[in-house]
């Protein structure tokens, strides 16, 4: 008998924070929202970025541009839940050494991830590491709906194939 194939997992903020690079970084924040999924990842160094976002982006910034208002980093962490962005990590730097307790409350409220980032982790650190995971999932995801359009449109030759070919895949259809 048939097995049902399984939904394919997707690159979530508690992922992100398995990853070698992410490793000595301190989950700040948000710590009930980290099964949201990460489809982008995205520097913020200006407010009005919300105008570009389309939802699953994971935000790096050190709040330069707002360093000195709360309000504004709050408005902002909002605005962000709003579009469903995934999370945000903050690089702490000598000029914002610290996340506000206020702003930490509010992203626990709203169950959005804060990750606090050391000045000594650089931008790329997270971004290549995060972007990789993703290509990955659409790759895999890529390869698994060729996969079932295959099975569905009977363009194997051969029972064993499809079979071996699920197996190479992570699917088990015997």
């Amino acid at each position: 008998m048939a097995k049902a194939i399984g939904v394919i997992h997707m690159l979530t903020v508690m992922d992100a924070l398995k990853i070698e690079s992410l490793k000595n970084t301190k989950l700040a924040a948000g710590k009930n929202g980290l099964d949201r999924v990460i489809k982008s990842v995205t520097v913020m160094e200006v407010p009005d970025i919300v105008k570009w976002l389309k939802g699953g982006e994971f935000i790096i910034t050190r709040f330069y541009s707002i360093k000195d208002n709360v309000q504004d980093q709050i408005n902002i962490l909002y605005e962000l839940n709003k579009l469903n962005a995934s999370g945000i990590a903050i690089k702490l730097t000598d000029s914002f050494p610290a996340i506000d307790e206020r702003f930490i409350k509010a992203a626990d409220e709203i169950n959005f991830p804060v990750i606090e980032v050391t000045e000594s982790l650089t931008f790329l650190d997270i971004m290549t590491p995060l972007n990789y995971a993703i290509f990955e999932q659409e790759e895999h995801f890529r390869l698994v709906e060729e996969y079932i359009k295959a099975i569905v449109f009977h363009t194997y030759k051969t029972k064993e194939f499809v079979i071996e070919r699920g197996k190479n895949l992570g699917y088990d259809i015997e």
